[in-house]
């Protein structure tokens, strides 16, 4: 009686192993090649926002309200018009944050509170600071991710950039870029990779900041810190994960496959 429970045993480790092998081995090198292709396009937006940083009309803005915040409106003019040409069918919003003053210039509205640039440009209601402060309130140096809900529960995804001129907090200032829907929905929906594939995107925190169906329990382990293939369970059945750091931005991609069909 042994024998045929031994032999099952073996029968059901090699079809999970096949199973992951499969998955590995079938869709790795596409993965990898797919991965590369969002980092690329990370690489693009985070050269954008280190483009608007180093603008030389952005650091003069900054400096003329450090000194005199009343008269940097034409300053606050240039700005606008040189995030204007930043405009296009890959991005959705450009704008230049500075914490000192609370201020925000966008290529829309020119120079705004954080609370009139919220309010006309993506319809910030009272009450919902909080959807905004990762877009707003970016501590890094280096590319980092952040997602909020517009106003018609949209998700949008954003990269913030930390600026700062002399080395001191007081000059410090955000640059953003925020995606445009359409395109990042483009991005993420890939036939090629199969239909029962999603790609998700985690922040720096392995929080999950969009995927590509809208699902928000796909869990990234905190003990990934390199790729990884794994096994996960949400409301929509079962899936293998591989996941993988960016190595344009501070966060995570990862796509997800049902193995329930």
């Amino acid at each position: 009686m042994i024998l045929p429970f031994l032999a099952f045993l073996l029968l059901y480790g090699y079809a999970a192993n096949t199973l992951e092998e499969q998955i590995t081995l079938s869709s790795e090198s596409m993965l990898t090649q797919f991965f590369a292709l969002v980092d690329n396009v990370m690489e693009d937006y985070s050269q954008t926002c280190i483009t608007v940083g180093s603008e030389n009309v952005c650091i003069q803005h900054i400096a003329g309200n450090l000194s005199s915040p009343n008269s940097s409106k034409y300053s606050g003019i240039m700005v606008r018009n040189m995030l204007k040409k930043y405009q296009d069918e890959k991005i959705f919003d450009v704008m230049v944050y500075f914490p000192k003053l609370d201020q925000v210039i966008s290529q829309r509205n020119g120079v705004l509170t954080s609370e009139e640039y919220l309010l006309s440009t993506y319809g910030r209601g009272e009450f919902q600071a909080e959807r905004y402060s990762p877009l707003l309130n970016c501590k890094s140096p280096t590319p980092q991710l952040s997602a909020f809900l517009g106003e018609d529960q949209q998700k949008y995804l954003c990269m913030n950039m930390r600026w700062t001129t002399i080395g001191s907090p007081e000059s410090e200032y955000v640059v953003g870029v925020v995606f445009s829907p359409s395109y990042l929905e483009s991005l993420m929906i890939q036939e090629q990779l199969g239909e029962d594939g999603t790609l998700i995107i985690y922040d720096a925190n392995k929080e999950l900041l969009i995927s590509g169906d809208g699902v928000s329990t796909y869990e990234l382990s905190d003990s990934v810190d390199t790729e990884a293939l794994f096994e996960s369970k949400n409301e929509n059945g079962n899936y293998v994960i591989l996941s993988r750091p960016s190595n344009a931005v501070d966060g995570y991609y990862a796509y997800a496959t049902d193995v329930d069909d």
